[in-house]
């Protein structure tokens, strides 16, 4: 089975992360400005 990773953007509105980790507690979900994430105001093409 595959694993699928998710960086979510500093833009997405966090309740994303928390509905989707309720859906499916196992999938793993960063945001930009959470421990183990890049830093917010990250540019774009360096997370890229």
């Amino acid at each position: 089975m595959s694993i699928i990773r998710y960086l979510l953007d500093e833009h997405v509105d966090p309740l994303y992360r928390t509905e989707l980790l309720k859906r499916e507690p196992t999938m793993t979900i960063w945001r930009i400005g959470i421990l183990g994430a890049p830093p917010k105001g990250t540019p774009d093409p360096d997370i890229l």
